[in-house]
């Protein structure tokens, strides 16, 4: 009886999460004075081969300093690919749970120098939904998590590369797939709307001014797409956290966001 009651056990942790889990992944260039056309910021935070120091990712405003501390979140995976060797583009990749909901967010770290790279594989992720799924064992539990082209949701963290080097040629295979895409980088509605929508995503919050993509914001605005609320609220959320994080106003908050149809 007893080993019969340990199978069970282990097969209700194994199946107790399915492949109906929503997932949010975002890609994060790595903040870089060098290699990317910034303004640049203080060399300690500006380096893009410095992970844990880097002004987008590992300082407390940055995707893996923010959602580290965070007691709505759950880390449940961390990889870090120290060997450049191993993975010359990314750094490392953070798996996070909300404690609230079944909502995962995957959040790959990539080089500053690898901005372009970062560029094609969210827009890549945008064309169409294709089975990829992340499993996951953390405390018993095994989680089967949908990224890239699996992810309902993407986001991008950065420097608007588009900006700098021409738009890269991905091939379209399904223009009707309607994934959530965020941008959060400067002025991302005049270079990224239109390849999104071409690639048949659904954007649903963009910026039309400069910024700084504080994680604050996407964090926000991920609370508003558990609840399934509207662009307008989504825009509301952002214009929230960014007013809180550059001490200005809410309204002048909101003029930084596209307003969606």
């Amino acid at each position: 009886m007893k080993t019969i009651s340990l199978f069970l056990f282990a097969l209700i942790s194994v199946f107790c999460y399915s492949r109906e889990n929503i997932s949010l992944h975002v890609f994060v260039s790595l903040c870089d004075n060098e290699y990317q056309g910034i303004v640049p910021v203080p060399k300690n935070i500006g380096n893009g081969d410095d992970p844990n120091n880097n002004l987008y990712w590992g300082l407390s405003e940055g995707v893996r300093g923010n959602f580290n501390k965070n007691k709505k979140w759950e880390l449940v995976y961390n990889r870090k690919y120290t060997n450049t060797a191993v993975s010359p583009i990314v750094y490392e990749r953070c798996v996070y749970r909300s404690l609230d909901t079944n909502f995962f967010l995957i959040a790959d770290a990539y080089r500053g120098r690898e901005i372009y790279a970062a560029t094609v594989d969210f827009l890549s992720a945008s064309i169409n939904h294709r089975d990829e799924y992340l499993s996951i064992t953390n405390k018993g539990v095994v989680y089967i998590i949908p990224v890239g082209r699996g992810a309902r949701n993407i986001a991008y963290i950065g420097h608007n590369g588009l900006m700098d080097f021409a738009l890269p040629n991905i091939p379209i295979e399904n223009q009707n797939n309607r994934k959530n895409a965020i941008v959060l980088c400067c002025k991302s509605m005049h270079y990224f709307e239109h390849v999104l929508r071409k690639n048949g995503a659904n954007p649903v919050l963009l910026t039309k001014q400069l910024m700084y993509p504080a994680s604050c914001i996407l964090e926000n605005v991920m609370y508003g797409m558990m609840r399934n609320e509207s662009k307008k609220q989504l825009l509301h959320r952002a214009a929230e956290a960014y007013a809180k994080n550059q001490n200005i106003s809410v309204r002048s908050a909101s003029g930084i966001f596209y307003e969606m149809e």
